[in-house]
């Protein structure tokens, strides 16, 4: 990838649902080295960091399929089975 190392940029990756390996090659870093990246600059370890971002993510997610169900009926059918349980 060979961007300079950002809160950002970690941050995108992780909502982006990168995986940690994934990451840590991207910046050609190991765990140990990301995690004490993460502690010096974020305030917490890369696990931690992770956590926050791609739950982040994950909502992003959410809320673009919400939005697309106002006009898809594929998708409002979707989310009815994936949270009213629906099985038609």
């Amino acid at each position: 990838m060979r961007y300079p190392l950002s809160k950002l940029m970690l941050a995108e990756l992780c909502s982006w649902q990168c995986t940690q390996e994934e990451i840590c090659a991207s910046y050609e870093k190991t765990r140990d080295e990301m995690n004490a990246w993460c502690i010096e600059e974020c305030g917490m370890d890369f696990e931690a960091v992770y956590k926050k971002f791609t739950a982040y993510g994950r909502a992003r997610i959410r809320e673009m399929s919400f939005a697309l169900a106002e006009t898809s009926a594929e998708m409002a059918i979707w989310l009815e089975k994936q949270y009213l349980g629906q099985n038609n």
